[in-house]
């Protein structure tokens, strides 16, 4: 009869375990090194981007008549802000993937939108949402970037532990 209380299997830990000993060390010293701050806190920054952004889009498609290549900035906003709000979901359960799709996806945001911006208002058309767009998405693609080693780290250390046995988020 095997005894349920034995250590985890070793042989899967180190063949699946791609965590670093500072790694380690760091979850030693803070436990919350699997659910870092700052990439929660850019996940915050890129839902408000998303939401100002998809909100001017729909803004500027409901109040103005676009005539030649202008017609694609609204749809262009409507999908960066979808597209940096799921981006945003998964960068708040800190998934390696995510910082890098939210830092692209706010950076071609706070591009866009600072270019419909100017555009805009060359125009006389002014619109607030189009005015918060631009610096939430630069603020947040920036706190993106900056987290990318704090959530490779995260990850890292949840494979460690799935590899033990123990199923992390």
């Amino acid at each position: 009869m095997a005894n349920p209380y034995t250590a985890p299997r070793e042989a899967g830990v180190t063949s699946a375990s791609v965590a670093t000993p500072d790694d380690l060390a760091a979850y030693e010293a803070d436990p919350t090194a699997l659910e870092p701050k700052l990439p929660r806190t850019a996940a915050a920054a890129s839902f408000f981007a998303a939401a100002m952004a998809m909100m001017a889009g729909w803004q500027t498609l409901d109040s103005v008549r676009l005539r030649g290549f202008y017609v694609v900035f609204p749809y262009l906003l409507l999908l960066l802000g979808g597209a940096s709000f799921v981006c945003a979901l998964a960068l708040f359960r800190a998934r390696a993937w995510a910082a890098i799709g939210t830092g692209v996806a706010t950076g071609l945001l706070a591009l866009v939108s600072s270019v419909w911006l100017l555009l805009a208002i060359a125009h006389g058309f002014f619109a607030l949402y189009s005015l918060f767009t631009p610096p939430s998405a630069l603020l947040s693609a920036i706190l993106a970037v900056a987290s990318i080693n704090p959530v490779a780290r995260a990850s890292r250390l949840r494979r460690h532990f799935e590899a033990q046995g123990m199923r992390l988020r």
